[in-house]
């Protein structure tokens, strides 16, 4: 499901003192950690998105434990993750989505880097970005 930049409003209102702090740190800061724990209330896959497009690409670790985002946030989640090729670690213990859009997730998130592992239980996404590579000089 995508949505289109006119479906929510530039300025959406947040409906919690959390949700406005996020955003406020995504406007104001470079974060390389995000925390959306508990962010995000139930049916508010619009409010998933609005902060997804404010993530910048300085964000290496991303918390979204404890979130009801259901299969339509999956697909939110799963779209950002296939664009998004900076983000190193994800957490997901918590979050309330069908078996077939968590492996929707895993699929997305394995787009990009290297290395891809999962730790506790499955609740937790690694993936290694690329090592450089250094050209040998001709001998």
């Amino acid at each position: 499901m995508d949505f289109e930049e006119d479906e929510y409003d530039e300025e959406l209102e947040m409906p919690t003192l959390r949700l406005k702090d996020v955003v406020n740190i995504l406007e104001n800061k470079q974060p390389s950690v995000i925390n959306l724990d508990a962010c995000f209330p139930p049916n508010t896959p619009h409010l998933l998105k609005y902060i997804l497009d404010k993530i910048p690409p300085t964000v290496t670790t991303m918390s979204m434990r404890f979130n009801d985002i259901k299969d339509e946030g999956a697909i939110i989640l799963s779209e950002w993750l296939i664009a998004n090729e900076t983000l190193e670690i994800l957490y997901m213990m918590g979050v309330t989505m069908s078996k077939s859009s968590q492996a929707a997730v895993e699929s997305a998130f394995k787009k990009h880097l290297v290395g891809h592992r999962q730790d506790n239980n499955g609740n937790t996404y690694i993936r290694c970005v690329k090592p450089p590579v250094v050209e040998e000089p001709p001998p």
